[in-house]
């Protein structure tokens, strides 16, 4: 844990000080539909990007940089006294607004579809079939800019 404070606040007492994702979290995608969502768990520092794939979201979890949390409303990392961590979870509804245009109609020629896992569109079932068998690192950074990367083998 970082030692050093931000402003006069410090770290692990007034944000969240953590410098790679926690092991053991009990967030889950399999009520959710694609998107990225904060997670109260950890005061908001860690974030999750639920990807959907043939027969079930894949997560994908991110650490925001030190002094920043996940701000469920825009979905980008924010500093952490501006962001209301703990009613988050009444803002990842703001996920559908990935779908739509901006009329707030869902995406013409893209229909939803349910499954166990939620509801998504279904072009991410065809760029999965793409994709598959190729092999996924991501790079955990403790930054809010993330990079995935896949070797084409």
């Amino acid at each position: 844990m970082s030692t050093a404070a931000l402003d006069g606040y410090v770290p692990g007492e007034d944000y969240p000080a953590f410098e790679e994702v926690p092991k053991g979290l009990s967030f889950t995608c399999d009520d959710k539909i694609p998107g990225y969502y904060a997670d109260p768990e950890t005061s908001c520092q860690v974030w999750h990007w639920c990807v959907p794939s043939i027969g079930g979201n894949i997560l994908y979890s991110f650490i925001c940089a030190p002094g920043t949390v996940f701000n469920q409303r825009t979905r980008v990392c924010d500093w952490f006294f501006a962001v209301d961590c703990p009613n988050s979870p009444a803002f990842y509804g703001v996920n559908e607004d990935l779908y739509k245009d901006e009329a707030g109609n869902y995406i013409a020629g893209k229909k939803k579809r349910s499954t166990s896992n939620g509801v998504y569109d279904r072009r991410f079932t065809k760029r999965q079939k793409r994709h598959e068998g190729r092999k996924w690192r991501i790079n955990r950074h403790t930054t809010s800019t993330q990079q995935s990367t896949y070797d084409e083998n």
